[in-house]
Formats: C-alpha cells, structure tokens, sequence
C-alpha cells in the first residue's frame, strides 16, 4: 500500500460544524465531477462523474456474493458492484485532506476488525498495466486513518466494503 496525502484544493460549499456527536454529515458535498487526485505515472481510466453528492447519502456496502465467498481478485470484485451507485475518489480526495469527515462507524466492522474500504467508482492504471482503486483504513495503533492504493490484482477479503451512494 502505498500512503499518501494529495496536495489538491476542493471548494467548500459550506464548513461544517465538527462539534457534537451528530456532526458528521451536515450538508457538506462532495463534487464527483472534478477529476481526482493522481500520481503524474499513473492515469484514471474509469471515473464515475454523479455531480454533487451529500456526504449524508455515503454508506458502506457489501454485495451478498462477497460475503459468501472469503477471497477473489479484486478484478471480479469490481463485478460485484456493476449495479450499485459506487462512490469515485473524489471522496478519498476529501476524506484524505479531513478525516475527520470519516464516520467513527467506518473504522472497525461489527466483530471489531479493521475494515479496508474501497472506492470503486474511479480506476487508475499503473505504467505496467495494472489496474488500481484508492483504499483507506484506520490503524488503532496509531489512531489515524491511511490512505493509499491497491491493485486489482491483489486479493481482496471478502469482508472489506466499498463506498457507495445510498439514501
């Protein structure tokens, strides 16, 4: 994995309140139309544009084959999620510039296991050819969230959920 914090400037439609337990949401956006951060080496080849999408509307989400089967590339995982509205990177773009946009709900899944969420909705290629999605995990360790790639190649566990727009 590789971590990193992109350097990118997003327009704030309106500065949220972070005091309060219900604080999360508010009515910050996320643009998905603006192109997301990316490496000069690498190059997007998918990028799903759906406008401005309220952070309220993000949800973690799991297809019902996922959870049936423990591993797969993460190139048939992609198929997994054709049919639902799957968040691109703009929001790892926001969620990398501040974390603290990232529900508290996100860091562990209900056993108590890190979760590695994906955000499908944009696909970057790598010189070599190989296809990459943007990742972020929260370390306990060292109490902050991490933001990097991850190859779809790789193998994925069946476990980890992707970002998607739901009511």
């Amino acid at each position: 994995m590789n971590a990193r914090k992109p350097e990118i400037k997003i327009k704030s439609l309106k500065e949220l309140s972070l005091t309060g337990k219900n604080a999360f949401f508010s009515t910050q956006y996320i643009n998905t139309d603006l192109e997301p951060t990316c490496e000069s080496y690498m190059r997007v080849v998918e990028h799903l544009k759906m406008g401005q999408v309220e952070l309220s509307k993000l949800r973690l989400f799991y297809s019902k084959e996922q959870l049936e089967f423990p591993v797969k590339g993460g190139a048939h995982r992609r198929s997994l999620f054709k049919n639902a509205l799957v968040m691109n990177a703009t929001a790892w773009d926001k969620f990398s510039i501040n974390p603290k946009l990232i529900p508290d709900s996100w860091k562990k899944d209900k056993n108590g296991e890190m979760l590695v969420i994906s955000f499908f909705g944009t696909i970057f290629s790598h010189p070599n050819g190989s296809l990459y999605v943007r990742i972020m995990f929260f370390d306990e360790n060292e109490n902050k969230w991490h933001f990097g790639d991850s190859s779809l190649c790789d193998y994925w566990e069946s476990a980890n959920p992707v970002v998607i727009i739901g009511d």
